[in-house]
């Protein structure tokens, strides 16, 4: 099974280094999870998430052109 995901917040607290900023962030990605019998088994090793997005919201990592 597959989760795409998107969510809204404000960055106020440090978040994988970066001390809050106050400005409002949008993140996507995507869970694959492993079903058995209809229950999740396995999958949150299995993730990917828009870090580089997150950082160029939070002006901590350059704008790609």
């Amino acid at each position: 099974m597959v989760t795409r995901f998107r969510f809204a917040a404000t960055h106020q607290r440090e978040f994988i280094g970066v001390a809050g900023t106050g400005k409002a962030v949008a993140l996507t990605g995507m869970w694959i999870h492993r079903l058995e019998q209809g229950r999740i088994v396995e999958g949150r090793q299995w993730g990917q998430w828009d870090a580089l997005g997150f950082l160029q919201q939070v002006d901590a990592a350059p704008q790609l052109a």
